[in-house]
């Protein structure tokens, strides 16, 4: 199913150098890893839509964290809008895992990347993991 305008999304953050607290997400936050199979940059992150905010730190955990064996610290949440709002990028549907979705249309300059990895950084909202 298509991605909605509305629709919030989380990137749940492993990495200390992906934000700081009191609540400010880091442009590194959302850097795009390079998908091989698919020719693109894109950024992973989840659908939150429905879901209570235990169900989504769980997500993180079974997901992100413990896949990865490391913690989960924080998470940052995105309107799927505010993204598209940055032309060229764009929120698709990647599942699986459920819930998967990622950011594309990454621009080839490293530059221009680092842009918008502002620009979504500064759109973010950032929540702290709980204890």
């Amino acid at each position: 199913m298509a991605v909605g305008q509305d629709e919030p999304l989380s990137r749940f953050l492993t990495e200390s150098g992906h934000f700081t607290l009191p609540g400010r997400t880091k442009k590194k936050a959302f850097e795009p890893g390079f998908n091989s199979e698919q020719q693109r940059h894109e950024t992973s992150l989840f659908r939150i839509s429905a879901l209570s905010d235990s169900e989504i730190w769980d997500i993180g955990v079974a997901e992100v964290a413990t896949p990865r064996n490391k913690p989960l610290l924080a998470r940052t949440d995105i309107l799927a809008g505010s993204v598209r709002g940055h032309a060229p990028l764009d929120v698709i549907e990647d599942e699986p895992p459920p819930r998967h979705a990622v950011i594309v249309g990454w621009p080839g300059d490293k530059f221009e990347r680092m842009n918008l990895q502002q620009l979504l950084a500064e759109d973010a909202d950032l929540k702290q993991a709980p204890n």
